[in-house]
C-alpha cells in the first residue's frame, strides 16, 4: 500500500479495497519503522490520526460497505 500512487490509493478507497484507517495505520507503521533513522518527524499524533481516519469513514463511506442510506445522508 505504501508504494501506491495517490491516484491508486483513491481508487482503492473508492472500491472498498482498503479503508482510511488501514491506510493511516500503514503510514504510521512506516513512520515508526523509519523515523528513528531519518528523524523526519518531531511529533507523531497517532491517536489523532486514527480518530480522523475513523471520522472520515463515517462521513464518507465507500465501496461495498456504503449503503444507499449512508450515501443519501452524505449528499446533504
Amino acid at each position: 500500500m505504501i508504494e501506491m500512487t495517490v491516484s491508486e490509493l483513491l481508487k482503492a478507497l473508492a472500491a472498498g479495497e482498503t479503508t482510511s484507517e488501514e491506510l493511516t495505520r500503514a503510514y504510521l507503521d512506516r513512520i515508526a519503522a523509519l523515523n528513528g533513522e531519518l528523524n523526519a518527524y518531531i511529533t507523531v499524533c497517532e491517536d489523532s490520526a486514527i480518530a480522523q481516519a475513523r471520522d472520515r469513514e463515517l462521513a464518507y463511506p465507500t465501496g461495498p460497505r456504503a449503503t444507499g442510506l449512508q450515501k443519501k445522508k452524505n449528499k446533504n
